[in-house]
Formats: structure tokens, C-alpha cells, sequence
């Protein structure tokens, strides 16, 4: 069931045709550009999801003050632990029995901290702090649903003058998403010296999530479309649109680390799986003797 519904999922993000303005179709392919970044486990050590503040040099577009202008919502709204997800705009449990509600997700030097709003409880009704203080990750024990299952939420009365935020946090049924930064760019490249002049503009994009020293590799640079018709802010528009709908129906991606412990290696792969060491490249299996090793335990 499980994985016949990630094939359908994948089977569903494919090539997508934009119609532009008088110019007819183009192909848009901006959907699989970044899928690809999560499905190497070499390259999603080095994604970087939150903002960062640093005391040293500003190196890497994370620790921009760009990144903290925008509202916490449209950042990683949210932070995993183990089974929990911590999101922002949500009461929390810390490991001090405080109570607290994050309102963004921030390194510091390093450090994963959430900006937080205390939170009191009392008879006449529990009150929310105006101050914001900053908590390291690690202190989050306990999430909303937690904290609800602890005390119930017929037993949760707010101030007269509390302006709680609405719990849950309606992107959790976003399927805790990332947040991406990428820049886009378009090429004109018509003039050809080999061939007569054909007109076509070329955009691509990379992920800032990444640093900047890997973003100096080709292998980062993604193609996402091409058209001899539309300009490139016709395609600019489309593609915008197209990371719009991404807020609402968050793109399926290969799973590189799921596969290695539950799926098979794929038709062309050396050996049957990633655990099993039978088969071996064509110049083993063709030969009697390693065709004959194929059928035999062990």
C-alpha cells in the first residue's frame, strides 16, 4: 500500500505544460529540479532549513537579514524531534515544565533556538507573555497535542485580553515541510556559432538551502525550462505560480534513505538489493561462474 501510493505520487510530478500568452505551450519542469537534492543523501547533509544568526562573517544566504524579514509561516515552520514536531504558533512543553509558545524557528551560532512567548497558567485564565526570549531545541519536550493530552483541552481558558494563535497549527497537514530558497535566473542562448540563429531562452535555478561552495559545481545548477516563444518574464510568471501551489500541495520527493533499508536496488543495479551482495556487475554475472553463483544461498 505504502509503496504503491509513493508510486502514484511520482507518476503525478511530472513534466508540466504552461500556456503562455499568445506563444501556445512550453515545458516547465521546475517540480523535479530540487526533488533531486533530497534524493542524494550526499547532498541533504548540507541543506540548511532556518535562518541563522552569526557573530563572524555573513558567508552563506541563511544568515542574510533577508531570510528574517519574512513571517515565520512562510520559513521551516516547525522542528522535529524523534516522533514530535514542534511548530510555531503552538503551545509547548519545555524540559523546566515551563510552558511556551514558539513564534520562529532560528540558529544562532549554530544552535537551533526558537523565539518563544511564555505562557502562564492560572484560575482566571491562562495569560500569554509579551517578551520574547530565545530557547535551544533541545529544551522542547512535549507538543501541543501532548500538552493537550496532559490537561485537556476543555480545561485550557484564556484571558480576556490572551490573543492565542489557532491550535493545531494548520500546516501540519502540509506534512512538515521544508522551507526552500532558490534563486532563478534566465540565458538567452540564440546565438549559436555552430548554427544559423535560433531563438530560445533558457531559465535555470539553484538551491539555497545548500552552501555556497557546493553551489559552485555544475551539478547544482537546475535546468527548468526553455521556449523560443515566451520571454523570460512570461516564464519567470509561470514558474512563480507554479512554487505558489507548492504552499498548498507540497511536491512528493525520493526518499534515498527510505529506499536503502525497504526497496530494491532497480532493474539495472549490480546486485539484487542494497543488503544483499548476490549478482555483481555484467562482467561477474555473464560468466558461467557467476551466472551459476546467482542460484545458490549465500
Amino acid at each position: 500500500m505504502h509503496l504503491s501510493r509513493l508510486s502514484r505520487l511520482v507518476q503525478d510530478a511530472k513534466d508540466v505544460k504552461d500556456e503562455y500568452p499568445e506563444d501556445g505551450e512550453d515545458e516547465l519542469d521546475d517540480d523535479m529540479a530540487y526533488t533531486q537534492d533530497f534524493a542524494n543523501s550526499e547532498v541533504t547533509k548540507h541543506l540548511q532549513f532556518y535562518p541563522e544568526e552569526t557573530t563572524g562573517p555573513i558567508s552563506e544566504v541563511w544568515q542574510a537579514q533577508r531570510w528574517k524579514e519574512y513571517k515565520p509561516s512562510k520559513l521551516t515552520p516547525m522542528y522535529s524531534c524523534g516522533v514530535r514536531q514542534f511548530f510555531v504558533d503552538e503551545l509547548a512543553l519545555l524540559n523546566d515544565n515551563s510552558l511556551v509558545i514558539p513564534v520562529a524557528w532560528i540558529k544562532r551560532d549554530g544552535v537551533l533556538c526558537a523565539d518563544c512567548l511564555n505562557v502562564t497558567p492560572a484560575i482566571t485564565g491562562w495569560t500569554i507573555g509579551a517578551n520574547v526570549r530565545s530557547v535551544p531545541a533541545i529544551q522542547f519536550q512535549y507538543n501541543y497535542y501532548d500538552v493537550i493530552e496532559r490537561v485537556g483541552d476543555e480545561k485550557i481558558t484564556w484571558a480576556a485580553d490572551a490573543k492565542p494563535p489557532n491550535m493545531p497549527n494548520k500546516l501540519r497537514e502540509l506534512a512538515e515541510g521544508d522551507n526552500l530558497m532558490i534563486p532563478i535566473w534566465a540565458d538567452n542562448v540564440s546565438g549559436n556559432k555552430s548554427k544559423q540563429y535560433n531563438k530560445h531562452i533558457n531559465m535555470y535555478l539553484a538551491n539555497s538551502n545548500i552552501p555556497g561552495q557546493l553551489l559552485q559545481q555544475e551539478y547544482f545548477v537546475r535546468f527548468v525550462s526553455t521556449s523560443p516563444h515566451a520571454t523570460s518574464p512570461e516564464q519567470f510568471s509561470a514558474l512563480k505560480e507554479q512554487i505558489e501551489a507548492t504552499h498548498t500541495k507540497p511536491i512528493p520527493c525520493y526518499n534515498a534513505e527510505t529506499k536503502r533499508k525497504s526497496s530494491h536496488m532497480g532493474g539495472n543495479a549490480n546486485c539484487g538489493c542494497r543488503r544483499c551482495k548476490a549478482g555483481g556487475p555484467h562482467t561477474v554475472t555473464e560468466t558461467d561462474q557467476g551466472y551459476h553463483a546467482m542460484h545458490y544461498a549465500g
